[in-house]
């Protein structure tokens, strides 16, 4: 699947493991950022099942990228390398 590659290459180019689990900062935003970088291409649903959430969670990061954009400091920096990575790798919403 292209989707675990992706989150593997993201991890390793943040060279830190993957953890999808833990709240704590280090981890939050990374996961968060990926996600919805990863929702120009992927539902909401299989996002969801990649991470170990509902998909509302991913509806609920979404709604407040532009947020986390603007406030969240190094939110931006996460979320301009999972879409790097990832536009290098999906095509296309499924």
């Amino acid at each position: 699947m292209k989707e675990l590659k992706i989150i593997d290459d993201y991890y390793d180019a943040l060279n830190v493991p993957v953890e999808l689990v833990s709240r704590k900062h280090e981890h939050l935003q990374p996961r968060v950022a990926l996600m919805v970088a990863m929702s120009r291409y992927r539902t909401d649903a299989r996002i969801g099942d990649l991470f170990g959430f509902d998909r509302s969670s991913v509806n609920h990061h979404r709604n407040n990228h532009k947020n986390n954009i603007e406030t969240w400091g190094g939110y931006k920096y996460h979320y301009d390398l999972a879409s790097s990575i990832i536009n290098q790798n999906l095509k296309r919403r499924i």
